[in-house]
């Protein structure tokens, strides 16, 4: 990856070095001197080196022994054994993921290509390695729909074939429910994930992630609309946009199926629930705000719903008057409090009681409505109401 990322011009933090030779014993020098610590798997022949702060990140280097590994049953793990170089090459995905540059000194910066990597990276083209490669890990055809949406890759006639045979026997839906989540996830997390869906869609995958899983245009052209807004409205900090894109492709699904799913998956109870609430709360906020809603209504409907609701609402309308009615929620209506609180009640001459709440409520409704805004009129609002 390191390799393709570099004749690419892509920035890439995780280097990948393969030896010939121990590379446990490499792994643990290197983390010394980069003053760094490191994490092995003897099973596999592999360590991780976190080096320390390296212009500002964390340097992370995988070293490897070069080893070749047989699959005992589709998408089950790897049994390893060492290996040549290129042997090493010759288990990896893709052409353009088997190349490697020496570090020796005697012919350092030299290409190891065996496979045809270059030609294939300068084509523009993603070429699977073998013909059993996504039959021995079905995550592979995962990974080709992320290359293809983020380096504008695409996948040759054989390859693909190869994705659709793979998926037509039902491999990809014998993921573990945990790799099939993270591979989902890995794929929505893509700065355009949208080329990604439409493959996914092609291949007819969905189906293996769920039977009603929604992929078509309709709903990539709503994702779309959703992304838009999503920018629009720099709610990057409060809605992952993973989990907004799949707010939209389990739009066929009941809240009831989708809480069913999620805990099936295995996805956080948080995400769970943004997940089944998300579009049953959107709806409706969009029919109540055509139909007329007071601001206080607004903030009490949305009040601790996800902010995906919010965006489906706005998605969902075509006349503007929805996201206008969100924009200044957004931006105003949530954040308003009142001046006033209980002590200010009790020294009013109220009893401290659970009716102090009801009266601040009931100002606050006021304020939110425009009825009220300094704090003598909170003050006056709430005497009126004792």
């Amino acid at each position: 990856g390191a390799v393709r990322d570099l004749l690419l011009r892509q920035r890439n933090i995780d280097i990948d070095i393969a030896v010939e030779g121990d590379g446990m014993a490499l792994a643990t020098d290197l983390a010394k001197r980069l003053g760094g610590h490191v994490r092995t798997h003897p099973k596999f022949r592999t360590a991780v080196v976190v080096a320390a702060e390296h212009g500002g990140e964390g340097l992370r280097v995988d070293v490897a022994s070069t080893r070749t590994e047989f699959y005992e049953a589709p998408a089950a793990l790897p049994t390893v054994e060492h290996a040549s170089l290129r042997s090493d090459l010759a288990r990896r995905d893709f052409s353009v993921n088997a190349m490697a540059v020496s570090l020796r000194s005697e012919d350092y910066g030299a290409l190891y290509d065996y496979f045809g990597g270059l030609p294939d990276l300068q084509a523009r083209r993603l070429v699977v390695l073998h013909n059993l490669s996504f039959i021995e890990d079905p995550t592979r055809i995962f990974r080709a729909l992320r290359y293809e949406a983020r380096y504008g890759l695409r996948m040759d006639a054989h390859t693909y074939n190869l994705a659709l045979a793979c998926n037509q026997m039902n491999l990809v839906g014998d993921l573990s429910s945990a790799r099939l989540r993270d591979e989902l996830i890995l794929m929505l997390r893509e700065a355009a994930a949208d080329p990604a869906i439409e493959r996914m869609h092609q291949i007819g995958m969905g189906r293996a992630v769920h039977p009603r899983l929604n992929t078509g245009a309709t709903t990539r052209g709503m994702m779309r609309v959703a992304e838009a807004l999503w920018h629009r409205h720099g709610l990057a900090g409060e809605v992952p946009l993973w989990r907004l894109r799949l707010v939209w492709l389990l739009r066929n699904l009941t809240p009831e199926e989708i809480a069913a799913w999620g805990e099936r998956m295995r996805f956080r109870r948080a995400d769970i629930r943004v997940l089944e609430r998300s579009l049953l709360v959107g709806r409706r906020l969009g029919e109540r705000l055509a139909g007329g809603m007071t601001e206080a209504d607004l903030r009490q409907a949305a009040a601790g719903e996800p902010a995906e609701a919010l965006l489906v609402a706005m998605s969902l309308d075509d006349s503007g008057l929805v996201e206008r009615r969100v924009t200044y929620y957004l931006r105003h209506t949530r954040h308003v409090r009142l001046h006033i609180r209980g002590d200010d009640l009790v020294a009013l001459g109220m009893t401290p009681s659970p009716a102090l709440g009801d009266v601040l409520d009931t100002v606050l409704r006021m304020k939110l409505n425009g009825l009220v805004s300094t704090r003598d009129e909170e003050l006056q609002a709430a005497r009126r109401l004792l």
